[in-house]
């Protein structure tokens, strides 16, 4: 199985209100169990994506990153151009995002 290229995404960081936390760690890089909605189909939270974040999030809570699954069997083919995500910690969401490239 080839390599999928990695994808841009936009997230925003949940809330404390959202269920999200207080303050957005500054961190290089993220793995957390992801849900995903898009055009090409949907996966429940059972496969972890990796984020590499692309630069500092912005005051509004949103941030530029740069996403792919964890391991090659993972359903690469649903990290489309608008296709939807939540990233968990535990049982919570705390990462709402948006795949911005093809």
């Amino acid at each position: 199985m080839s390599k999928q290229p990695k994808k841009k995404a936009i997230i925003h960081w949940l809330t404390e209100e959202e269920g999200g936390s207080k303050t957005i760690p500054l961190i290089p890089k993220l793995v957390a169990p992801v849900s995903v909605d898009g055009p090409a189909g949907s996966v429940a939270a059972s496969w972890s994506l990796v984020m590499e974040m692309d630069e500092h999030p912005a005051a509004d809570r949103s941030q530029k990153v740069t996403i792919d699954f964890l391991v090659p069997e993972a359903p690469h083919h649903l990290l489309v151009e608008d296709a939807e995500f939540i990233m968990f910690d535990g049982p919570h969401a705390f990462i709402k995002g948006k795949v911005i490239d093809q």
